[in-house]
């Protein structure tokens, strides 16, 4: 009996240990491979709560080869772990004559309380998708004319467009050519194309910077997706027979799984854009997917660090409906730049949350 009890705790370590491996690290796997194990970097906050209470558990028994089982997985998978879980904080720039705020939020469409948010935060930079400005029939229906003249007159340098990628900046900036990122994914009946980047050199404070702005591929959900994934997330259904399992498979896992696919293929095409940069790089936006993913796996690279990561402390999540609590925002960094502070606020003016970030230089200016 003792020896059929600790086969038992041995093989449920085991099994926690391999789930906290495959969540951890599934996102190194390109998805246009084999695109399952990106569904598991979904589950990895909750796998290592589990895991952590099945170590806490194997620690009581005295179990020591269930406790050293479960422990090495956790141990491998700091890395992953500490991209969501960071233990960091925010601090005061050196000089505050060298620090500058950048904002990056997904305003789903850019209301007239989104624009009130954008304006009482004042950011030196504001990076904006899924924002429509100076659009006709937008303006017609929303009527912030006032709020546009005002953010136009705040940030005399900006673009334009409907659902798109917009920058709204303090400073001149250049858009740098042939580097309008598309797609084939069609939005509008009068559009083919979607924009999901685009890449502004500028200077601030001194020194020359390039911002990589992007909104990657949706989640490719539909809202009566979302509604069933919610459901069955919050027990209010359950899944009972072998149709319905198919159905959960068919219009959840097929779906996410395809859009692993094509933010893989765009995920590419921004690392590309990176790697041909000089020094001083942002890349914020929408990723739609998250830390640990493939896609953020890519984009990040070795040489990017994450502002959350280095300012943050414990997860936070960006998306805000349909039970999809997950930050799948980022804004990534290298170069002569520090992040020294983060925040996420919690404005309910669209289904993402916005993340601020102070940078300083850390370098002197060029000039001096």
């Amino acid at each position: 009996m003792k020896r059929l009890w600790n086969i038992t705790i041995t093989v449920l370590a085991a099994l926690v240990a391999a789930g906290m491996l495959v969540s951890a690290y599934g996102g190194t796997i390109d998805p246009r491979t084999f695109a399952y194990p990106g569904l598991a970097t979904l589950a990895l906050p909750v796998v290592m709560v589990v895991a952590v209470a099945a170590l806490v558990v194997s620690l009581l028994l005295r179990h020591r080869v269930a406790s050293l089982i479960v422990g090495i997985s956790i141990l491998l998978s700091m890395p992953s772990i500490h991209t969501v879980f960071p233990m960091s904080w925010n601090s005061q720039p050196d000089d505050e004559s060298r620090s500058f705020t950048v904002l990056s939020w997904n305003v789903a469409g850019f209301r007239s309380d989104a624009m009130r948010h954008v304006l009482a935060a004042d950011a030196d930079l504001v990076l904006l998708q899924e924002a429509s400005i100076d659009n006709e029939m937008y303006l017609t229906f929303q009527n912030p004319q006032p709020l546009i003249d005002s953010l136009t007159t705040r940030y005399p340098y900006h673009t334009e467009g409907c659902s798109d990628v917009v920058i709204l900046s303090k400073v001149p900036f250049t858009l740098v050519p042939d580097t309008t990122m598309r797609n084939m994914r069609g939005m509008f009946s009068d559009r083919s194309y979607h924009t999901f980047g685009r890449v502004y050199d500028l200077k601030i404070k001194g020194e020359n910077l390039r911002i990589v702005s992007v909104h990657m591929q949706s989640i490719g959900l539909k809202s009566e997706d979302k509604k069933l994934y919610k459901d069955i997330a919050t027990f209010n259904r359950k899944v009972n027979t072998k149709q319905e399992l198919r159905d959960v498979k068919h219009s959840l896992t097929d779906k996410l799984t395809g859009s692993f696919r094509r933010r893989a293929g765009e995920a590419h095409t921004v690392r590309d854009i990176i790697d041909a940069s000089p020094g001083n790089v942002i890349v914020c936006g929408d990723f739609n997917d998250t830390p640990g993913s493939y896609c953020y796996r890519t984009i990040r690279g070795d040489d990017m660090s994450d502002a959350f990561v280095d300012c943050g402390t414990l997860p936070i999540n960006t998306f805000n409906r349909d039970g999809f609590y997950f930050k799948i925002d980022h804004v990534l960094y290298r170069g002569d730049i520090k992040a020294v502070a983060t925040r996420r606020e919690k404005w309910k003016a669209s289904d993402h949350y916005p993340q601020i970030t102070t940078f300083e230089w850390t370098a002197r200016k060029t000039d001096e």
